[in-house]
This record gives structure tokens, sequence and C-alpha cells, in this order.
């Protein structure tokens, strides 16, 4: 149920903070800060932020789910995972010198 999926993605962005994987690339700074699971379903809370005066815009967020590395010739597998909301909107465009926060 679609709204349900949005009640659960509204708490979750409520929800205490965690610093659990953040990345960065030039002044823009990506970030895991929670994890939830609720029934079958993965919420997943993240945070970009621009630490540059110029906006960015974001053309496309993609998630992939891959084996653990186990050795040096296995083949590694990886599967790209579509979200099924974003909550409250995709991320579009965030300005210079900001954050904004999504739930996937």
């Amino acid at each position: 149920d679609q709204q349900l999926v949005a009640a659960h993605a509204e708490r979750v962005l409520r929800a205490r903070t965690l610093k659990l994987a953040s990345t960065h690339r030039q002044r823009m700074e990506g970030r895991v800060i929670g994890l939830f699971v609720e029934g079958d379903l993965m919420y997943l809370r993240m945070r970009l932020r621009n630490r540059s005066n110029i906006p960015y815009d974001v053309g496309a967020v993609r998630f992939y789910a891959s084996d653990r590395k186990k050795a040096r010739e296995a083949a590694l597998q990886e599967l790209e995972v579509a979200p099924l909301t974003l909550q409250p909107a995709a991320f579009e465009r965030i300005k210079g010198t900001s954050a904004s926060e999504r739930v996937f």
C-alpha cells in the first residue's frame, strides 16, 4: 500500500539520526544517517550536503546490492535496486552551502 509506505517514510524522516556511511567528492557530501526495517521493506535515510557556493543539480540516485568481497578471483555480482518511493520528493537541486534529507 503506497499510503502505508509514505507514512513509514515520514516517520523515518523524523527519527533520530546516525552516521552509518558517508562519502564526499569535491564539495558535495552524501551520508546515510538511518537504516530502518518495517515488515519486508527497508527505509534508507540520506543527507546530501553541498559545501560549495554553487547549486548542485542531482541527475539520478541509484542503489546497488552487491556480494561481499570474499576471494581475489571470485566474480563480483552487483544488482541495481530501484527505490519504491521517495519522501518528501526526489533530490532535485541542492542550493549552495545547504543540505537536504530524503528517505528512500
